[in-house]
């Protein structure tokens, strides 16, 4: 026998598998083979992995087209004013008929806001893996996302009563011709939008959160009329009217004959204009007291805004001349955009009487009254948009603006369309 390290002797068996262990060592046949045992796992787990990848890409597919009709219909469902629950109701419900598990089908909605437009449909839910599964163990989450744009033409007649019967109503031989906007009530009323007699309307559109009676007399470029619409939002609704100065100096006595200008502030006592007037550029107050325009007055302002409350009216009647023109939209002033501005609890009645021929630039924003235009009145605007409680024209009046360029920040965005934007 022969001495080992630490004085030992090797045994002939211990020869022997050491010359084993070096020779199978020194041995290079058969490394591919044991390679090979080596790498097949990977091998096979990329091959489960690239086959699974890519029914989770099918899958990502298919649930991409359903969120963009989930996200179509939920528009439609919310122009037509119906409430968040129901819609989620409703989707979720498709979603679970088209074979999405319930146990793990996750949705989520975020809605338009005064600020946004954008409506956010997403969608996700669990998957079981197969061919990976011996990689790690759990789910795959398949999700979605889709953004639609609720939107439509913007209005420049709005009646903003929620029940009223003809919150918008054309009666008599009034006439309406209203280019580049459409007419919209937010009235649930079967008679929300009411045309009668002989009177006529020629605009883009209407838009009814109700129904629409006395369609004949309308000219449209739409090919249907909006009806059963959710409510048109008020843009001006968030903004808070100035404060009432302390002291308010009584008005001039206005002669026929005589020649005014007027500065801005407030009044103690009603205007009733007469005569050449003219109102200096800024904020005129009228708490409690009305503003008048007589047979034959003229009167004219620029960059001028009016602030209604505690009842106060508006009366323009007879041949007057009125020039009135807000500030400019894109201006700095305190109000841009607003030429008749009315409290909420204002609760007058304004009329627009007679033959007066006038024209007016801005919003007429009186969302607690009545408009009225009676008589043989006549009104021409540059994107005069008339927001009230309730807006009738009876009579011979007589309504025309264009909105075609209008580019304010007050628009009076409708629901007429959903359109997918991501």
């Amino acid at each position: 026998m022969k001495k080992i390290a630490g004085g030992g002797m090797m045994t002939p068996y211990r020869r022997s598998i050491r010359k084993h262990i070096s020779n199978f060592l020194a041995d290079k046949r058969g490394n591919i083979a044991i390679m090979g045992v080596v790498t097949l796992p990977m091998f096979i787990g990329g091959i489960a992995f690239g086959t699974e990848a890519s029914h989770w890409f099918v899958e990502k597919s298919k649930l991409n087209f359903a969120t963009d009709a989930a996200a179509i219909s939920a528009g439609s469902l919310y122009n037509r004013g119906i409430s968040n629950p129901h819609i989620e109701s409703a989707i979720r419900q498709t979603l679970l008929s088209e074979g999405y598990p319930a146990s793990t089908l996750s949705l989520g909605v975020t809605y338009p806001t005064l600020t946004s437009d954008l409506m956010t449909i997403q969608v996700s839910y669990e998957t079981d893996k197969y061919f990976s599964q011996v990689l790690w163990d759990g789910t795959v989450t398949i999700a979605s996302e889709t953004i639609v744009a609720i939107f439509g033409k913007p209005a420049c007649i709005l009646g903003l009563n929620s029940s009223a019967s003809g919150a918008v109503t054309l009666s008599g031989s009034a006439t309406a011709t209203l280019t580049g906007c459409v007419v919209a009530s937010n009235s649930t009323s079967a008679s929300s939008i009411l045309l009668a007699g002989s009177s006529s309307l020629t605009t883009d559109c209407m838009v009814a959160s109700g129904g629409i009676s006395g369609e004949v007399n309308a000219t449209t470029d739409c090919l249907n009329n909006r009806t059963n619409r959710r409510a048109t939002r008020d843009p001006f609704a968030s903004l808070e009217q100035p404060a009432t100065p302390y002291y308010c100096p009584p008005s001039p006595a206005f002669a026929p004959k005589g020649t005014y200008t007027l500065s801005s502030g407030c009044f103690s006592t009603p205007l009733s204009l007469k005569g050449n007037v003219t109102f200096q550029p800024g904020v005129y107050i009228l708490d409690g007291v009305g503003l008048k325009i007589n047979s034959n007055a003229v009167v004219s302002g620029t960059d001028v805004t009016f602030v209604l409350k505690n009842g106060a009216t508006l009366d323009f009647a007879g041949t007057a001349t009125i020039n009135l023109t807000a500030p400019a939209e894109t201006s700095s002033e305190p109000y841009p955009g607003i030429l008749f501005w009315g409290a909420a609890d204002n609760g007058a009645i304004h009329k627009i009487t007679g033959n007066s021929s006038s024209f007016f630039s801005g919003a007429i924003y009186l969302p607690g009254d009545t408009v009225e235009f009676t008589g043989n009145s006549g009104l021409n605007s540059d994107c005069a948009r008339i927001i009230g409680d309730t807006v009738r024209l009876y009579g011979n009046a007589n309504f025309s603006t264009n909105c075609t360029n209008f580019t304010g920040g007050y628009e009076i965005a409708t629901a007429d369309a959903v359109v997918i934007v991501k």
